[in-house]
């Protein structure tokens, strides 16, 4: 099994859920308006959201590699 092409397939899965969930949550912490996006606020947002995803992935495919 090739690790590292499982790693990152399952960041971008893993990105997309969390971006579309947080997105509501992320605007009202930050008393940004939902129809006023600045290209800063949505970079930022992006961010942390690639950050979280690369987070779980890499402890999901530890866990996974460990276990084989």
């Amino acid at each position: 099994m090739d690790y590292a092409k499982f790693a990152i397939i399952l960041w971008i899965i893993a990105t997309i859920i969390i971006a579309i969930v947080g997105k509501k949550a992320f605007f009202k912490i930050f008393g940004l308006p939902k129809n006023k996006i600045l290209k800063v606020d949505l970079r930022a947002y992006l961010f942390c959201t690639g950050i979280l995803g690369a987070a779980i992935s890499l402890g999901i495919t530890f866990i996974i590699k460990s276990l084989s």
